[in-house]
């Protein structure tokens, strides 16, 4: 039931993910439209429903590893020459990195953020099925690009260290070095 919510959210909240598109681009060319719902779920934490909008793959590079992200943007969509391939830009405003660790080892506060601030950029590569369905390319990214508001429940089980660490990398400052002593 919640998968359905967040996927009808998705359909909701794409076409404005698209809004970042210069005018001059066709926001709803059905390429603009599953990269813009791929975004939208992935960035709700819905791998399960994003991956529904990815063609086959054989792999699974799920990890529970999540990349914490502030904001999120995409370029316009850019056909390929003499192809039936779009690709569209995403670029990610990453915080760093969130994982879960053994809870019977390290105890009831298992999840870790370590700070990395980057842009990622990521091409979608899309393409329409013999039944006009479009897909994007397997390879073209993992969903794993959180929103920050979407990660409460693994902010709830993080270490002192680790909320100290967002805290920092949400305001955009670096975590202070480790003592080399």
């Amino acid at each position: 039931m919640l998968n359905r919510a967040l996927l009808a959210a998705g359909v909701l909240v794409a076409p404005f993910a698209v809004a970042a598109c210069s005018a001059a681009a066709d926001a709803n060319s059905p390429a603009a439209k599953t990269a813009a719902l791929f975004v939208t779920l992935d960035t709700l934490g819905d791998r399960e429903a994003a991956d529904t909008l990815v063609f086959a793959c054989d792999d699974d590079p799920s990890d529970g590893q999540i990349t914490p992200v502030s904001f999120v943007s995409l370029r316009a969509p850019v056909p390929k020459p003499h192809t039936d391939t779009t690709l569209v830009e995403v670029h990610y405003e990453v915080l760093g990195t969130a994982h879960p660790e053994d809870g019977n080892v390290v105890g009831p506060k298992y999840w870790r953020f370590t700070a990395a601030p980057r842009i990622d950029t990521v091409e979608l590569r899309l393409a329409p099925d013999s039944t006009g369905r479009m897909w994007i390319a397997c390879g073209s990214t993992k969903p794993t690009h959180v929103m920050l508001s979407e990660i409460g429940e693994a902010v709830k089980l993080m270490d002192s260290a680790s909320l100290a660490e967002l805290e920092l990398a949400k305001v955009g400052k670096k975590p202070a070095a480790p003592d080399s002593q």
